[in-house]
């Protein structure tokens, strides 16, 4: 059967995917629908098609599931795909999620015991970090939100909920900031603003706004001036591409390059562009599980250790703490971080953890990794294998890709111990997922 784009058909999702999109199958053939859960009956219409699969939008729905979330009084963030389930009741969310992670462990890995999933403390507001994409209507108006998921079409947000209370207030008034000093001076169109970055520090409240633009035009003065008028810690960044998205140069334009998060009485200085924990609530408890599975007597790796914030909140209880991490800000950050928490007992390696490992000569037991989306490569697994790493502590942000990699790890001889699922990110099919492996070196 062949479908056309726009096309439209009366049809009932049959389940839903990892991804949060309601699923039809006809012939074999998927379509994945936005905003549809299993059993719903709806008309929709075919907005992308490809050879193996086809994208599809509801037009109008005509029945609704009992798991269904019917309050939902934020449609453009809905509409964006930036919150793919928050049209699944809470509750529905973490079964959704939990039987991702059993499904996943038990096919690929034969594995039965996962644990329960921990819901987050919060399930709105949690986001300590928004970035808008910017766009340009004309001379004295402009466009803010989030690209809608698999395209460059800009939807519109009037208020973000995912964002801390404060976070999202600061971003309003940025706004509001933004669109009076443009009534004189365009400054966002000259300089070519594409996204602007939010960052809010729940527990020490201080904020950082940081602009990327594609030209080295001045940032207003008078937007500058009117932010610090209401927000008082605030950090104020402008971060300069060329035309194929390129950093270029930084350049600060108020008080310093770096906002500082607390979590219990750890404090982390954090660079502009170095990665920090989004949800620092979830975290705390992810963090806690993460110190129980560290002995005191183990010298620990902390690969691709960002600001070395996890480095740091098990140095209490380790023996010795290696941070490793290749990008240099974030290195920086870590340094400033250990001097601020007074740890003695923690390098920090500005270096690839695979050149690391080559050149190390086997000091540690014990691994903790945190890696992006995509996992490890087979050459890291390959050199902690090599390495007599008898403990591996894996978090990971995508089970699919940890899950690949955990088949790795088992061929070599190493046993998975412990599996927590958590929800870092409500509202989104998002999963972060702790592992303990661990293997009898010889």
């Amino acid at each position: 059967m062949k479908f056309n784009l726009g096309q439209t058909l009366i049809v009932k999702a049959q389940k839903l995917t990892y991804e949060g999109y309601g699923e039809y199958r006809i012939n074999n053939f998927p379509i994945f629908i936005e905003n549809l859960l299993p059993n719903e009956e709806a008309k929709i219409i075919l907005k992308q098609i490809n050879s193996k699969y086809a994208f599809a939008e509801v037009l109008e729905r005509y029945s609704d599931s009992p798991i269904r979330n019917v309050n939902i009084y934020n449609e453009n963030l809905l509409n964006s795909g930036s919150a793919m389930l928050m049209h699944l009741k809470y509750d529905e969310q973490i079964k959704f999620k939990q039987n991702i992670v059993n499904t996943l462990f038990l096919r690929e890995l034969n594995y039965l015991d996962v644990l329960d999933i921990i819901p987050s403390p919060k399930i709105w507001n949690y986001r300590n970090k928004i970035s808008l994409q910017i766009g340009q209507t004309n001379d004295k108006e402009f466009r803010h939100g989030f690209y809608k998921k698999r395209s460059h079409d800009l939807v519109d947000q009037s208020s973000y909920d995912l964002a801390d209370e404060n976070l999202n207030k600061m971003i309003l008034d940025s706004i509001q900031a933004i669109k009076t000093t443009l009534k004189n001076n365009n400054w966002i169109k000259r300089s070519k603003v594409f996204e602007i970055t939010f960052k809010y520090s729940s527990f020490l409240g201080e904020s950082q706004i940081v602009l990327h633009s594609l030209n080295e035009g001045e940032i207003s003065d008078e937007f500058i001036k009117l932010i610090q008028s209401k927000w008082m810690k605030i950090s104020i960044i402008s971060n300069v591409y060329n035309k194929n998205y390129k950093f270029i140069k930084t350049k600060i334009l108020a008080n310093n390059l770096a906002i500082d998060f607390k979590m219990n009485d750890l404090v982390f200085s954090v660079n502009s562009d170095a990665f920090y924990q989004i949800n620092e609530w979830q975290t705390q408890k992810i963090y806690s599980d993460i110190f129980s599975l560290i002995s005191n007597d183990e010298i620990v790796l902390d690969a691709f250790s960002g600001v070395s914030s996890i480095g740091i909140f098990i140095s209490k209880k380790a023996k010795k703490v290696i941070s490793v991490e290749i990008n240099k800000a974030s290195t920086e950050s870590a340094k400033i971080n250990l001097k601020i928490n007074e740890v003695k007992n923690l390098d920090i390696v500005n270096q690839d953890v695979k050149n690391f490992l080559l050149e190390s000569k086997n000091i540690f037991n014990t691994v903790v990794v945190d890696p992006p989306r995509s996992g490890l490569d087979k050459e890291v697994i390959n050199s902690f294998i090599n390495s007599n790493i008898s403990k591996i502590v894996y978090l990971s942000c995508n089970p699919r890709t940890l899950v690949r990699d955990i088949k790795n790890f088992t061929a070599a001889g190493y046993h998975i111990k412990y599996v927590r699922p958590y929800d870092m990110f409500p509202q989104t099919p998002h999963i972060e997922t702790l592992v303990l492996l661990e293997k009898n070196i010889i």
